[in-house]
């Protein structure tokens, strides 16, 4: 794989870009540290923010490190022409950081369900072997009825049906009830720290997903570190074993590594050898940035 930088700049009022979706012709982005989910058009300009949490006590416009639900993971898909997106805490502080956001937008009006899946990360942890110094949840996708969680401790993806994690996620079954396929993935490294999962987006048409990865330099997934890059790769979901590993390619930009950390990854058009893509990073507390990347896939 090859990675071209098209164009870089800051996400004017996104502090903290945690997720990036494309759904019906917008871009939808979160900061793990905002109140808001933002709504940017093609050309990526702000166009709209929906509240989605609560805007009591914030600290600099921004939700304070102790009281965030950290939402990171995010993924998204069109029913009956509405737009559901479906955001994930990353249960990296529990009990405050195990929920979940289902938004429906309907003509532009956001409806939102917030739900403690406390549960479900415990049987998570238990099913993956998953500590609490290890279980971080950084991404999601969907693709094929089925649901993508991304770990960023030890580079463990998770499986599910959606259908049952929304009939868990409605009361309507068990979290133990939910069959979950786990996948461990090897990623590179930079200076010998082994990249992270960051963020996820699917390639529908050609039954794949993307991903981001980053390094950074710290000792636990709660207090930031050096950025020293990030890696953009592609898994594919049919030929995952019980360890995989796939090819990832680091960020880099006349030559030399980017040292950002990227968070999520949308894809806006795609063919089988070639992809342009969105990323967004995260700046610890600073304005987000966006990149236009293309992706030439061999």
């Amino acid at each position: 794989m090859h990675i071209k930088v098209i164009d870089r700049s800051d996400l004017k009022g996104i502090p903290s870009a945690s997720g990036i979706e494309l759904l019906n012709d917008h871009y939808y982005v979160i900061g793990d540290n905002s109140p808001w989910m933002f709504e940017l058009g093609l050309n990526l300009h702000l166009e709209k923010r929906y509240q989605i949490s609560s805007v009591d006590s914030l600290e600099n416009e921004v939700i304070p490190k102790s009281r965030k639900k950290d939402l990171e993971a995010m993924c998204g898909f069109i029913d009956e022409g509405d737009t559901v997106i479906l955001l994930l805490g990353s249960g990296s502080k529990s009990p405050i950081r195990d929920h979940a956001k289902l938004i429906r937008l309907k003509n532009g009006v956001p409806a939102i369900k917030e739900y403690d899946i406390f549960s479900f990360y415990l049987h998570v942890k238990e099913e993956a072997k998953l500590d609490d110094e290890t279980f971080n949840l950084e991404a999601a996708a969907l693709l094929d009825g089925r649901l993508y969680l991304f770990n960023r401790g030890n580079n463990k993806i998770i499986e599910c049906s959606l259908a049952k994690f929304m009939k868990y996620l409605n009361g309507e079954t068990e979290a133990s009830d939910i069959k979950l396929k786990v996948t461990k993935v090897e990623l590179p490294s930079i200076q010998g720290i082994e990249a992270g999962f960051s963020g996820a987006a699917t390639d529908h048409e050609n039954g794949r997903i993307f991903f981001t990865a980053s390094v950074e330099n710290t000792v636990n997934w709660i207090d930031d570190g050096q950025v020293l890059g990030s890696f953009i790769g592609v898994i594919e979901p049919e030929s995952m074993s019980k360890h995989y590993k796939t090819l990832a390619v680091e960020l880099t930009e006349n030559e030399k590594l980017l040292p950002v950390k990227v968070e999520s990854i949308a894809i806006s058009s795609v063919d089988v050898g070639s992809a342009r893509c969105i990323l967004v990073t995260d700046s610890d507390g600073g304005e987000s940035e966006v990149i236009r990347i293309d992706l030439s896939i061999h």
